[in-house]
């Protein structure tokens, strides 16, 4: 059902692997948000939680299923890993933040 699917997720505790990603500006890449699932496509954008630390907010291009806070999550640009980190809150679909 709709009211299932994830259309974005918050990512924590960032490690990137050779890449300098653009904080605060918003870039595409796949992403990968639970174990041998297909990555899809996203928008990122870096911030801040309140805090201080690094997150990473991510907007699927259409709904996701299945997306579990406490799992990880990987970006990638094609098959190139670019980092990852773990998933935090989602929203979904016609609904708030659970």
């Amino acid at each position: 059902a709709a009211e299932c699917l994830v259309h974005s997720m918050t990512v924590a505790d960032l490690n990137w692997i050779g890449f300098d990603p653009p904080e605060g500006d918003e870039w595409r890449c796949l992403v990968q948000h639970r174990h041998r699932c297909t990555p899809v496509p996203a928008v990122v954008e870096l911030g801040r939680d309140g805090e201080g630390a690094a997150v990473a907010q991510v907007r699927f291009e259409r709904g996701e299923a299945s997306v579990t806070p406490g799992q990880g999550a990987a970006f990638y640009e094609g098959d190139l890993l670019l980092g990852g980190g773990w998933i935090g809150d989602v929203v979904r679909e016609g609904a708030g933040e659970r």
